[in-house]
């Protein structure tokens, strides 16, 4: 990381933030000309990667870096001096109040949010991906079956969806953690799938970027219903479920 003027990026989580806010820091990158500093919680650590970016350094929030003291500060306004350009979005939504949690990110920068999957890359293990499918899932291939994921919220702090349920006599994928393996390498079960089920959280973004089946429904967090923080960003042709 240069020692001149840099951008430090304050969004740690939750993952499908991170994925959405890309665009940004590319921005950030082609048109100011600053590398990137962008701090995430230590149990994202393992995701670095798949979502490593030319000129973004990606921290644990533990470590020691350029600009932590402002960071851990109050300060939620856009920042820019001779030395850093600082861009709380994680705290977007407290200025911007015209605006739901992921528009507001944009907002507070002045920019366009309806491309941001056109920014997003990210690499995937296809090693660990066929041993989660084959191995631990026990899946066949031209296996059909259901994906569902229930989990939504950062760890360590994971909740689960209670709403979702399916009555089908098709098997079900639950999506679910297992040792060593994270949400990217979900992908593949992901694109097999012959039905998606899933609440509102960072695997919506992931699927914004994979070859879908056609019938993907999203279940909303929270009860009633409510899909205004996700809908005008998404664009996969998914089923609201209320």
């Amino acid at each position: 990381m240069s020692t001149s003027k840099y951008c430090l990026i304050r969004q740690p989580a939750g993952l499908g933030d991170i994925l959405f806010c890309q665009k940004v820091a590319k921005k950030v990158i082609n048109q100011d000309n600053l590398d990137v500093i962008w701090p995430i919680i230590p149990e994202f650590i393992d995701i670095i990667p798949y979502i490593s970016s030319e000129r973004i350094s990606y921290v644990s929030t533990n470590d020691r870096f350029q600009g932590k003291e402002l960071y851990e500060s109050s300060t939620n306004t856009v920042i820019g001096t001779d030395k850093i350009l600082y861009i709380p979005l994680q705290h977007a939504d407290q200025l911007q109040l015209d605006y739901s949690v992921m528009v507001s990110k944009y907002k507070q920068v002045g920019l366009s949010y309806h491309d941001w999957p056109d920014y997003v890359t990210f690499n995937r293990d296809i090693v660990k991906e066929q041993k989660l499918y084959s191995n631990i899932l026990n899946l066949k291939e031209g296996e059909e079956y259901i994906f569902v994921n229930k989990n939504y919220g950062s760890p360590p702090t994971t909740q689960q969806c209670h709403h979702i349920n399916i009555n089908t006599s098709k098997r079900i994928v639950n999506m679910d953690y297992y040792e060593g393996f994270n949400m990217f390498d979900w992908c593949k079960v992901i694109e097999r799938a012959s039905e998606i089920h899933t609440v509102d959280t960072a695997i919506v973004c992931i699927a914004e970027k994979l070859d879908l089946c056609e019938d993907i429904n999203i279940y909303s967090r929270w009860d009633p219903p409510n899909f205004r923080h996700v809908e005008p960003i998404l664009y996969a042709g998914w089923k609201y479920n209320y």
